[in-house]
Order: C-alpha cells, then structure tokens, then sequence
C-alpha cells in the first residue's frame, strides 16, 4: 500500500468506539448514528500455510478465518459439494502468493461487483446533503419514545450517489429494485429496515414532527437512513466519515465454493498497526447473479473458523428447510412485504393504540408468498415445522368477523389471538403489517452441529438482528414424520 494512503487511513480513521468510551453514560443515552465498521485490532494468524491433508485423515474441511467483523459474498462453480481442490490450492498459494485460476476469477467478478455494492453501501452511511432542508421531530407517540429534533435533506431528483454511479432513489420501491441488484435477498431486506414510510405534520415553529406510518418499532436507530413522506424521500447525513467496504478484491481466494455460495478471504489494512489483516465475505447466487451477502453497518455475518463433514450435512438439510424459515419471519417480526388494500381493524383488548394496520393479502403477491387461508398456513408450517411448534405458530393467527364504522376503521372480533398476524374473514387473508426490517437473518452456511442422534440435532448458527452487530445462536431439529423438522418458534 502506498504511504499516502496509509496516511490517510490513520488520519481519517480514529476509531469512534474510543471515543465513545470516553464519554459518560449521561452524555449518550441514545445512539442515532451508524456505527463505523472498525478493522479487527489485534494480530489474527492469516490463513495462510494449511497443508494439503494426507490421503485417509478424517475429512476436516477448516477453515482459517478471522473472527472480527466478517464481510460475506458470493461465487460458486457447479458442484453443491465442498470443493477440496479449489481450497487447497488457494490455502497453499498462500505461502508463496500464487493464485490459483479460480481466485483470479473470483477477483475480477468481485472488481465488477464491488464498487457498484459499495456505492449503495455509501449512501446509507455518508450520502451528502444537496436537497432542502428540514427541522424533523422524531418520535414514538404510541411507545412514548422521546422525539429528537434532527436536521433531514429532501433527496432532489438529480442527485446521485458519490461517484456518480446511480441517481438517489425517489421512494422506497426504487430503493429496494438497485439494491437487490448487487445485494443478497436477506441483505436487501435489512437495508430496507432503514428505509422508513413516515407522515409529516408541518408545526406552528416551522419544525416537522415525523411518525411511521406503521405499527413499527423504531428502536435504538430509528433516526438512521431514509424516511419516505408523500413521494418525496428525506435522509440526514452522517457524521462519520465513510471509509468504504473495505475488500481489497486482487487479495480475494476462494476457501468454499459452491453452485450457490463462495467463500473468500481477502486481505484489510488495519491502519493501528501498519499491517493487513485476513477477512473473509461470501457471495451468494440468486436470481442468476452473484451477489453480496453484506450489511449495512454490520459487514459481513462471522464464521466459525472450521466445519466438519457433518457441520457440511446439517447446512444442506438446513437449506431444504429454509422456506420455513421466511413463513416464520412473516409471523414473528410482521415485517414481510404486503400489497393490497388496507384496512385499519380495531380489536378487543387494544390498548396502545386506536387500531391497527391490516393488509388485503388475498391478491396477488409479487415478493412474499402469503398464504390464503389458514388451513394452507397450518399446512406450510407442517412441512418444516415439528407439530409443536406449528401449533404454536397457529396461536399467532385466527378467524373473525368485521363491522364497518364508516369512518374507515372496523371493529374486529378474532377467536384466536387478540392481535393476530394473520386473520381470516369471510374467505380472505388479512396481515397485520409492520415495515420491513429484515427481522431474523440465519445464516444456514453458518451451521455447526453441537450433538447429532437418530432423532435430534442441536446446532448453532450466526444469526443478524436490526441493529449493528451479529451474534450466535441454537436451535434444535427433530426427527418426525419421515424427515427432519425445525422445533423452535
């Protein structure tokens, strides 16, 4: 690396977590900003020197990743195996710095991909300011959370991303279409937790009080990112400076590869010490693409450092069962994606606010398969789900009836759940929406196995909720009617 660049690097990247140390608890009670993606501190062994295993070992497949701020991407060759011959020859190459012919492809798709991802990445972390300006009251008048007087900037639409790649989306549709581009599914829909539909009230002061127009959480963020009020999109800027993403693509090695997945080390300069550190990312293929799997200030899930053969079945049996895995989202986080009309259903015992928000999910769903009746849910969650958590899945749902106020609201009597996720009425599904956030990320590459027998298989997984960081959880497959089944709710 050049000197001025490493300059440059010190200079600019202080990191803010020592600053923020150094304030009392009285000082913060709230953050509203992104968290900068600091590079591991602390000298992490490289992958580097990993012999080709001997001829009768047990099959080990081990991987030699750093545990810090893990950034996933994906590429991946024909075979849904573990592709040994691919990882040996890039661990190897690494002692004398040969890449092999698969790393070096691997490196010019992420020359293609990169820049444009970090663009996007860039506009949710360090977008600058061109537009009209707004004083914003910001709040939670239903969970009584405090309102911040923020400055926001309404997004022209000539502007353009930094390096002039994309124009600034002009509503949250538009938003989502350009980051699924180059972002995984699951990626996509946690940037879109921090693209917020909101209604502006204009005060007497000439400030703006700003609520979601939703039954959403705004939590520890929820001054982050874009606000979307009456087609007009409204953003505040950073006051961190943005460093990038950070993937030093000429450095990228394949150390897994699959027809739907690549995993890849690559090499990062932490500016402390004057060294370059290993990380690793992973590619995923959707839609006929090769896409990140990276989020917005959090980088890439971490990985465990090593997987076994069985760690290898467990994730394929896990991928089988990954359809289950978004019908549980849809009722544990109310944050999948909803068209049709709504309808504002005012339910017994509802006390926090006046009503809620129902969606007409009978028609036609172009991102969420929403189910259209109850019967077919019961029957979907059977398919993935052991019976006892199905049946508490079902507890979350119900059947009713509805009487029209003539003020646009309903009064709503259910015989499940007071406040059901989804609720039948007179042979059409009503989903009581949230705005999406991303909800539960499980990352199914992730698994490893803690104990396997003939009818259960505890595991862990690296899991990301809404907010800035990863962590790790268990959960427990059992073995029920013929085939493994998810038991956890």
């Amino acid at each position: 690396m050049k000197r001025s660049k490493k300059l440059f690097l010190a200079i600019n990247g202080i990191d803010e977590k020592l600053i923020k140390k150094a304030k009392s608890e009285e000082q913060r009670p709230l953050e509203i900003s992104p968290e900068r993606r600091s590079p591991i501190k602390g000298i992490i062994a490289l992958a580097a020197c990993i012999a080709v295993l001997a001829v009768g070992v047990f099959a080990l497949v081990k991987f030699k990743l750093n545990n810090g701020d893990i950034e996933p991407s994906p590429v991946g060759n024909d075979s849904s195996e573990y592709s040994s011959d691919s990882s040996e020859s890039s661990n190897s190459s690494e002692s004398n710095g040969e890449y092999t012919a698969e790393d070096i492809k691997l490196q010019e798709m992420l020359k293609e991909l990169v820049p444009k991802a970090e663009e996007i990445d860039g506009m949710f972390n360090d977008l600058s300011p061109s537009g009209d300006k707004f004083i914003f009251r910001v709040g939670d008048p239903f969970r009584k959370v405090d309102y911040l007087e923020m400055d926001y900037y309404l997004i022209p639409k000539d502007q353009h991303t930094a390096n002039g790649l994309f124009a600034v989306p002009q509503n949250r549709d538009e938003m989502e279409h350009l980051v699924s581009q180059y972002f995984s599914t699951q990626a996509t829909e946690f940037y879109m937790g921090y693209v917020r539909p909101c209604i502006m009230t204009a005060n007497a002061d000439r400030t703006y009080t700003v609520e979601l127009d939703s039954e959403a959480e705004f939590g520890i963020d929820f001054a982050r990112g874009f606000f979307e009020i009456n087609g007009g999109m409204y953003f505040t800027p950073s006051p961190h400076e943005y460093h990038g993403m950070c993937i030093d693509c000429e450095t990228a090695r394949i150390i897994r590869q699959t027809d739907k997945i690549i995993m890849f080390t690559y090499q990062d300069y932490n500016y402390y010490d004057d060294v370059h550190y290993p990380r690793n990312g992973v590619l995923v293929n959707e839609d006929g693409a090769w896409k990140l799997d990276y989020y917005c200030y959090g980088g890439f899930p971490l990985m465990p450092d090593e997987y076994t053969e069985q760690d290898l079945e467990l994730q394929k049996i896990l991928e089988t069962l990954s359809p289950g895995d978004k019908v549980a989202t849809t009722l544990l986080f109310n944050s999948a994606p909803a068209y049709g009309d709504t309808y504002y259903f005012i339910l017994p015992g509802n006390r926090e606010r006046p009503y809620l928000k129902y969606i007409d999910v009978s028609g036609p769903q172009p991102s969420v398969k929403h189910p259209k009746s109850l019967a077919e849910l019961e029957e979907t969650l059977l398919e993935y789900f052991t019976e006892e958590s199905a049946q508490y899945y079902m507890s979350l749902v119900g059947k009713g009836t509805m009487t029209d106020n003539g003020d646009g609201t309903y009064n709503v009597k259910s015989d499940g759940a007071l406040d059901p996720v989804y609720i039948e009425i007179d042979g059409k599904m009503f989903y009581r929406t949230h705005f999406p956030t991303g909800g539960w990320e499980k990352f199914n590459y992730t698994a490893k196995v803690v104990e396997w027998t003939d009818d259960t298989i505890t595991y862990t997984y690296t899991c990301a909720l809404t907010g800035t960081s990863f962590g790790t959880e268990g959960r427990t497959l059992k073995f029920e009617r013929g085939g493994w089944k998810m038991n956890y709710s």
